[in-house]
């Protein structure tokens, strides 16, 4: 079982990756920020689990774990439970565009709304959690002029 600690240590090494997907130089695509994102929040969310002496072993279980402790937490189920659901879309379901079948199952607003989710759950963590930023800081993301979809 790992810690709270290794859980946010993984996600900090996933904040890296992500602000390195935002590099202009980057050749990695919408459906990888996506991705990143939902893997960002899962070490959030479960080192914040962690914390409380819960492991669930599958994403289903996170759910259900989140779902039964939530009622005076005020944890982001739904950020975690859509960004699981575009993160799943992204890599297992077929394109939007069969004329284009490089271009992944993912849109502007997808990426658009995988990082307000992430934010949601980033927001929660450090609240309740008293994450210090200097501790596990996280990259300052800007979306705007970045081309994942050219």
């Amino acid at each position: 079982m790992a810690s709270a600690d290794n859980h946010y240590r993984q996600a900090q090494l996933n904040f890296l990756h992500l602000r390195d997907l935002f590099h202009p130089n980057a050749h990695f695509r919408a459906d990888w920020v996506v991705t990143v994102c939902f893997y960002c929040a899962v070490h959030l969310i479960n080192g914040y689990l962690a914390g409380l002496q819960l492991h669930p072993k599958t994403h289903q279980e996170t759910e259900r774990v989140l779902n039964r402790i939530n009622k005076p937490r005020h944890i982001p189920i739904s950020s975690y439970a859509e960004l699981k659901n575009l993160s799943h879309q992204t890599r297992y379901i077929g394109t939007k565009d069969m004329n284009y079948p490089h271009i992944p199952n993912v849109d502007r607003q997808d990426v658009t709304d995988s990082l307000e989710y992430l934010e949601d759950i980033l927001h929660f963590i450090r609240k309740h959690y008293h994450l210090h930023p200097k501790a596990y800081p996280t990259p300052t993301i800007h979306f705007e002029g970045k081309d994942f979809f050219g």
